[in-house]
C-alpha cells in the first residue's frame, strides 16, 4: 500500500472546466466522483477517468509491461502508477479499499491465508512413536518380571548378583527394570525429529550459495512435486526493457552513412525521456564506441508521434567535416518532412537463456505455460521463440490468480514465476511462488523463492535441489527407522539367548550416535554442485528447436477457448524475421505511437466483478 499517494490535489470546476479552487486533502477524504488535479512526476492518487490534459503514465506495477501508457479524456488511470508528463484532471471512480491496488493486496492476502500447512510426516510419526515406547518399555518390564519369576536361572545368568543378600525378587525387579530403562533410553525419537529439519537447513544454505533463496522448509519440500510451471513475460522471460534489435539503413551508404545516422538518431533521442529513447541512445552509444554525442535544438516531442529536432557538433564522432545541423524527426510516423532512411526494431528482448530453461523443464515432465498481461500477438510471438505451446495472454492478476486455483483444483501442484506486483496475487496462491531478484518488492515478498541471481534456469536448479533435499530428508527417516527397530528389541532383551545385553548407558550412548549420524547424512548435502550451463546444453544439444506459430495455443482472459493466429502482415514478417516483436511497441497502447490503436487502459482497472472483466475483455 505504500505505493499509493498519501495526498491528492481536489478541485473544484466553474463553468467551462476553469478550476476556481485546489486544495491538499488525505486519501482518506478522497471521495467517489472528487476531481483530482495530477501534476507531471505525481502518482495517481486513486482510480479514476481523464477528464481533461493528455499525458503519459507508468503502469508497469500492475500490468507488468515497461512501456508508458497514452492517457487521454476518457481514459482510465490507476491508482499507484506515474503521471510521465502532462497535467491532467481526473474523476475519481474507484478510491479507499476499492482501487486496483486495494484489490491486489486483498488477493495476496488471501492467497497466503488460504495455503495449508504442509504436515510433516515425521512429526506425526514422532506423536505415535512417544507414546508406543512407554507400551513397550512397560511390556518389557512386565514380561521380564513374569520371565524371572517363572525360571530365575535365565535371570541369573544374564544379571549376576553382586550380593548373596540379595533377595531372589528384588534381583528380578532390578533386571526387569534394568531392561525397561534401555528401552526408553535407546529409542530416539530425535532422530526422527532432526530427519526433516537437519536437511531443509543444509539445503537452503546450499540453495542460497548457488543464488537462490529458499524461504524456509516448505516451498524446498513442495517443489520437487511441482508439475506445472506459469512464467510471467515481461521481466521473467524477458529482460523487461526495450533494447534496439536491428537497425535498418534504407538509404545508400555512400549517400549517408551508418555511423552517422547512428550518431545524430542517438543525439536526438538523447534529449527524450521515453523509454524507447533511452534505448535508441543506449544503442547508438554502444555502437559507436563513445559516452559522448551532439547537441540537440529546437526540441519537440508529440505524445503518440515521436520527435523532431536538429542535431549538431556529431563531427567529432565522426572524424570529418559535413553539414553543422541536421533537422531530424524519429518516430511511428516518423515527425516533419524529408526523406526516410532508417528503420530501427525495438522490442523486449528474451533472456537469452530462456529457451534452455523451458526445454529443461519439459523434459523433467513439468508443464510449463505463459500468462501475461500483454496481447496475444506479443505473447505467442515470445512463445513461439522459448518453445512453450500454452499462452494465456491480456489476463488481470485476478485471472492469475484464478488460472493457478483452476490447475491446483485438478490436484496439481503449481509453481508461479513472475517479477512485478501484478503478480504478487499469483506468487502468492501458487504452491511455490519464485520471483525474479530484479523485480519489485512486492513480489519478492510475496514468493517463497527468490532467484537472486536473475537466472531463469535457477528455476530449475531449485527443483533439482528439492528432490535432493526430500531424498536425503527419506535417507535420514530410514536410518533413523532402522536404528530403532534393531535398537529397541536389542535393549528389550530379545536377542539374549545369543549374548546380546546393553546396559543403559550403552543405549545411551547408541541414541545419541544415531542423531548424529543423521545430522552427518545431513550435511552430505553440501557436497551438492548446480548443474552449470555446459551440462544442461550438452542434454539439450540438437534438440531444442523454435515452435511455428500454429504450435502455440492462445486463450485471452480467463476464455480457455483456443484463439487462432491471425494471418501475417507483411510486417509480422519483418518482425518474425527480426526474430522482434514489434507488436509489443503498438499493442496495448503501452508505446509512445497512440495514432496505430485507441486507448485500452480501462481494462487494467477493473477487478471486481465478473461482468467488469467480460466488458473490458
Amino acid at each position: 500500500m505504500s505505493l499509493q499517494a498519501t495526498e491528492a490535489t481536489v478541485v473544484t470546476l466553474g463553468e467551462d472546466n476553469l478550476i476556481l479552487r485546489e486544495e491538499q486533502v488525505p486519501m482518506e477524504l478522497v471521495q467517489r466522483g472528487d476531481i483530482i488535479k495530477v501534476v507531471p512526476g505525481g502518482k495517481f492518487p486513486v482510480d479514476g477517468k481523464v477528464l481533461e490534459g493528455n499525458t503519459m503514465a507508468d503502469e508497469s506495477l500492475i500490468t507488468g509491461e515497461a512501456m508508458p501508457v497514452t492517457k487521454k479524456p476518457g481514459s482510465i488511470v490507476i491508482a499507484g502508477s506515474i503521471n510521465a508528463h502532462g497535467s491532467v484532471l481526473i474523476k475519481a471512480t474507484h478510491v479507499g479499499n476499492d482501487t486496483t491496488l486495494a484489490q491486489i493486496v486483498k488477493l495476496v492476502e488471501e492467497a497466503q491465508m488460504s495455503k495449508a500447512p504442509i504436515q510433516q510426516l515425521a512429526d506425526r510419526f514422532s506423536g505415535y512413536f512417544v507414546p508406543f515406547i512407554i507400551i513397550i518399555s512397560t511390556l518389557t518390564l512386565v514380561v521380564w518380571i513374569i520371565i524371572g519369576f517363572v525360571d530365575f536361572g535365565i535371570v541369573q545368568k544374564y544379571f549376576p548378583s553382586p550380593s548373596k543378600h540379595i533377595s531372589q525378587t528384588e534381583v528380578i525387579i532390578r533386571f526387569a527394570f534394568q531392561t525397561s530403562i534401555t528401552v526408553l533410553c535407546i529409542a530416539c525419537p530425535c532422530s526422527l525429529g532432526l530427519a526433516t529439519p537437519t536437511a531443509v537447513m543444509v539445503g537452503t544454505g546450499v540453495a542460497a550459495q548457488n543464488g537462490v533463496l529458499i524461504k524456509g522448509g516448505k516451498p524446498l519440500e513442495m517443489a520437487h512435486k511441482i508439475k506445472t510451471v506459469m512464467f510471467d513475460k515481461t521481466g521473467t522471460i524477458t529482460h523487461g526493457v526495450p533494447r534496439v534489435m536491428r537497425f535498418l539503413l534504407l538509404v545508400d551508404v555512400a549517400t549517408l552513412s551508418l555511423r552517422k545516422v547512428l550518431a545524430v538518431v542517438g543525439t536526438a533521442e538523447a534529449s527524450s525521456e521515453h523509454p524507447l529513447g533511452v534505448a535508441v541512445t543506449k544503442y547508438c552509444k554502444e555502437e559507436l564506441g563513445t559516452e559522448t554525442l551532439g547537441y540537440s535544438t529546437d526540441f519537440q516531442a508529440v505524445p503518440g508521434c515521436g520527435i523532431s529536432c536538429k542535431v549538431s557538433n556529431v563531427e567529432s564522432i565522426l572524424a570529418h567535416r559535413g553539414p553543422t545541423a541536421h533537422p531530424i524527426g524519429v518516430g511511428n510516423p516518423p515527425i516533419g518532412e524529408g526523406v526516410l532512411c532508417g528503420m530501427i526494431a525495438i522490442a523486449d528482448a528474451v533472456k537469452p537463456e530462456a529457451a534452455l530453461a523451458i526445454y529443461t523443464l519439459k523434459s523433467m515432465g513439468v508443464d510449463v505455460a505463459l500468462i501475461t498481461g500483454d496481447n496475444r500477438k506479443t505473447a505467442r510471438a515470445i512463445a513461439t521463440q522459448v518453445g512453450i505451446n500454452k499462452v494465456f495472454a491480456e489476463v488481470l492478476p485476478s485471472h492469475k490468480v484464478a488460472k493457478v486455483q483452476e490447475l491446483q483444483n485438478k490436484g496439481k501442484k503449481v509453481a508461479m514465476v513472475g517479477d512485478g506486483v501484478n503478480d504478487s496475487p499469483a506468487l502468492a496462491q501458487a504452491d511455490v511462488g519464485i520471483a525474479i531478484g530484479t523485480g519489485t518488492d512486492v513480489a519478492i515478498e510475496a514468493a517463497d523463492v527468490v532467484l537472486i541471481r536473475n537466472d531463469l534456469l535457477d528455476v530449475v536448479a531449485s527443483i533439482h535441489l528439492s528432490k535432493r533435499t526430500v531424498r536425503r530428508i527419506r535417507v535420514n527417516l530410514v536410518l533413523a527407522l532402522i536404528y530403532n527397530m534393531v535398537g529397541i528389541p536389542i535393549a528389550a532383551g530379545v536377542f539374549m539367548p545369543i549374548g546380546i545385553v546393553l546396559q543403559p548407558w550403552m543405549g545411551s550412548a547408541a541414541m545419541a550416535a544415531s542423531s548424529v549420524s543423521v545430522v552427518l547424512s545431513s550435511l552430505q548435502l553440501k557436497c551438492y554442485r548446480k548443474p552449470d550451463l555446459e551440462r544442461y546444453e550438452a542434454q539439450a544439444h540438437g534438440r531444442m528447436k523454435p515452435l511455428s506459430a500454429s504450435q502455440v495455443s492462445v486463450h485471452v482472459g480467463m476464455d480457455d477457448r483456443r484463439r487462432d493466429s491471425p494471418r501475417a502482415t507483411p510486417w509480422d514478417q519483418v518482425s518474425y524475421v527480426s526474430q522482434v516483436s514489434l507488436s509489443s511497441l503498438t499493442s496495448d497502447r503501452l508505446s509512445r505511437h497512440g495514432g496505430m490503436a485507441e486507448d485500452g487502459g480501462d481494462k487494467w482497472s477493473l477487478l471486481l466483478s465478473d461482468r467488469d472483466e467480460e466488458q473490458c475483455i
